[in-house]
């Protein structure tokens, strides 16, 4: 494969844009307890400039594949998907 430019970058490398990802890290809160294989609308958190968490605008829906959930407890979840659970 030829090399071009003054670096060396090969010409795909020269003209790839930048693609942001497409999943996002949701912080929530249950309302409910939230049990395994169903889905569940959450109350969307987030951290203040004092470092505490505060009730953020608005709700999201995720997905639990993992274990029941109790309520009130902090979740984290990715691209619709339950990966993290705050426990007793």
């Amino acid at each position: 494969m030829r090399k071009t430019g003054v670096a060396g970058d090969l010409p795909f490398r020269q003209n790839q844009k930048r693609q942001l990802g497409g999943a996002t890290l949701r912080i929530g809160k249950t309302t409910a307890k939230w049990e395994k294989w169903t889905d569940a609308t959450l109350e969307v958190w987030k951290r203040n400039a004092a470092g505490d968490m505060e009730k953020g605008t608005g709700t999201f829906t995720a997905y639990n594949l993992f274990a029941d959930v109790a309520a009130d407890k902090f979740v984290g979840c990715l691209s619709g998907q339950l990966i993290a659970a705050e426990c007793d």
